[in-house]
């Protein structure tokens, strides 16, 4: 009985390392700008800074509220 148990978690284990294995929707041709997201304006603004027109910042933490 135990033996069975034994294989049949090695199974279960096997399957979901196989299904993790499963790429992602692929990502849109369309805009080619690095998504960049933040949770302090000093990194937003650091990253945006930096990467110009190369990447679309997002905030987390709305202004103000630090």
């Amino acid at each position: 009985m135990l033996k069975r148990i034994t294989v049949v978690l090695l199974i279960l284990l096997l399957l979901m390392t196989a299904s993790a294995c499963k790429p992602i929707a692929e990502p849109d041709q369309g805009d080619e700008r690095l998504q960049i997201v933040t949770s302090f304006y000093v990194l937003y603004d650091f990253a945006s800074r930096i990467g110009g027109d190369h990447v679309v910042g997002t905030n987390l933490v709305p202004p103000g509220a630090e």
